[in-house]
């Protein structure tokens, strides 16, 4: 009798006691706005490569995903789930409810969610939309047809999301994806007759350039984070800051 709720308290304890002593220090990165967010989690699945990277209604179609389609389909699924006692539905509608209460709670004490942080949302949405397509098939009338439409959407998803698929980088770290060659560069050219050669820039490059340093056995090299200056005989930058000194 006793035995359920114990289980249940215990479960509770154990997944919000870490949050009691959360501190925005001790997070890497997040969004600092809950629209923000959800336009980040939808660029991590919808608009971040591919042949439809550039094509300025794709960004605008991902703020429609964001904004519109994918919290109204959750909100869907929650309030069918419920009703129809459909565990399908009540799953992925009430994570997202429950994830929604919990930003709001911390709103203005941690960042949000962003990038890989929170790529829950789209697969929680995408499972949604196929309960409710597959919820409403027998229904006559309007039903039928919103069933129809959802099946649709959903393939639509399937296929802008497989468009996008890549071997060559990470989207959080993007960035990263030419550091092997830069190294490769950065080998080929120095001066044999420099005892040291110091290269700075980005701190960002600087964890894959120590790692080519050690397997390449660079005895030569000196790397810091420190911007272009006089005595830094190369610089290693990222677009963005390369682009500002420029």
């Amino acid at each position: 009798m006793f035995a359920i709720p114990a289980v249940v308290i215990a479960f509770l304890f154990l997944n919000l006691a870490p949050i009691e002593d959360m501190r925005s220090q001790d997070f890497y990165t997040g969004a600092g706005s809950i629209g923000a967010s959800l336009r980040s989690l939808a660029e991590s699945s919808f608009d971040h490569s591919g042949p439809l990277l550039n094509q300025h209604w794709v960004h605008r179609w991902t703020d429609v995903i964001a904004f519109g389609i994918a919290p109204l389909v959750l909100a869907a699924a929650l309030v069918l789930g419920i009703l129809r006692r459909n565990l399908v539905l009540i799953l992925p509608g009430g994570a997202a409810a429950f994830s929604a209460i919990f930003l709001l709670l911390i709103h203005f004490v941690l960042d949000k969610p962003a990038d890989r942080t929170g790529i829950y949302f789209p697969p929680l949405a995408g499972l949604a939309l196929a309960g409710l397509a597959h919820e409403w098939r027998n229904v006559p009338g309007r039903m039928r047809v919103a069933s129809m439409a959802a099946y649709i959407l959903a393939l639509i998803f399937i296929l802008q999301y497989a468009s996008e698929c890549n071997t060559r980088h990470f989207l959080v770290w993007k960035y990263d994806a030419d550091t092997r060659t830069i190294a490769d560069r950065l080998a080929a050219d120095r001066q044999e007759n420099a005892p040291v050669t110091r290269i700075g820039g980005s701190w960002q490059l600087q964890p894959a350039l120590r790692f080519y340093a050690y397997v390449g056995n660079w005895t030569w090299v000196e790397l810091s984070t420190e911007p272009p200056a006089p005595g830094i005989t190369r610089s290693c930058l990222q677009s963005e800051i390369r682009s500002s000194i420029n």
